[in-house]
């Protein structure tokens, strides 16, 4: 039973997370990347403070940010990677985005190996070059069909490569969570949502300062906003959390590949983002890429 609650809440925030990207676009349209992280974060730290108020451990989180590496860690796993993979998101489709981003689990065994030794199999690495030959195959085809005329291909190479680079930064900031006590470890991912606020604040007080006080053109650009900082962010970060209580984190990360197959469909619902069918090949290196190291992550979870 506890394993139907988990796949379901795992479900869930692969939905919210999954359909972000063409959420985002939609309200980037008419904001600024940084006036839109900023609003944002000011929905969900009114909501943060409350909780950490009301539980009584304000206190205690304010403290947290007497430890340069728990801050350096905070400030990792929040606004640092998203401000890297917003800014790549608005250089290619919401699609591409939304399947780049998907690939967070394969940069983060990547990123084991090379840094903590930690064991990849010969499938995991075929799987990897696969995915990533898929995604070069992928900007390839976007920059030279139809659907996507005018989409130049440096920008949309450098979109995908900003994607990943905030995708490493998340990876490193969550290398360096796990040295965080467990016992603090909900209590710092919590906390590091207020990290959002100053960072967006004094990005925006240098560039937008007009920005400062919260204005939306439109109800587009509210409801989009508002979408992220409920869904996107509470309630997918804690359905998350739910679900991490009862699984491994290899085995909820295995969810994170089915967003795109939310992703997708957004793209074109809200976007109107086109889809053309040469794009299946590079997509179907790309889900043969994950399948092996899905494989491999049920099969390690099935021995634990």
């Amino acid at each position: 039973m506890k394993y139907k609650k988990a796949y379901t809440l795992l479900l869930i925030n692969a939905f919210l997370w999954g359909i972000s990207p063409a959420i985002i676009k939609f309200g980037t349209a008419e904001l600024s990347t940084n006036a839109f992280l900023y609003y944002r974060f000011l929905i969900v730290g009114v909501f943060v403070i409350a909780y950490l108020f009301l539980s009584k451990k304000l206190i205690q989180a304010l403290k947290l940010f007497k430890s340069p590496k728990t801050v350096i860690t905070m400030v990792l796993i929040n606004p640092a990677n998203l401000y890297i993979m917003y800014l790549g998101l608005i250089k290619t489709t919401s699609s591409t985005g939304s399947i780049v981003s998907a690939l967070t689990p394969l940069i983060a065994g990547l990123m084991g190996w090379m840094l903590l030794k930690e064991t990849i199999t010969r499938s995991e690495k075929l799987g990897t070059f696969l995915a990533f030959a898929g995604i070069i195959l992928l900007i390839a085809l976007q920059s030279s069909t139809p659907a996507t005329v005018g989409l130049d291909f440096e920008d949309n190479a450098l979109g995908v490569l900003l994607i990943v680079a905030g995708s490493t930064l998340y990876v490193i900031g969550n290398i360096l969570f796990k040295t965080i006590p467990n016992k603090q470890k909900f209590l710092v991912s919590t906390t590091s949502f207020l990290t959002n606020i100053p960072f967006f604040g004094l990005i925006l007080l240098v560039s937008e300062p007009s920005n400062l006080i919260p204005s939306f053109p439109s109800y587009r650009s509210l409801l989009s906003v508002g979408y992220m900082a409920i869904f996107g962010s509470l309630i997918a970060f804690t359905a998350l959390q739910m679900a991490l209580e009862d699984v491994e984190v290899s085995e909820a990360n295995v969810f994170t590949y089915l967003q795109p197959l939310f992703g997708i469909p957004a793209a074109i619902l809200f976007l109107g983002e086109s889809f053309e069918l040469i794009w299946l090949l590079p997509l179907g290196l790309i889900a043969i890429g994950i399948l092996l190291n899905i494989k491999e992550k049920f099969y390690h979870a099935s021995l634990s």
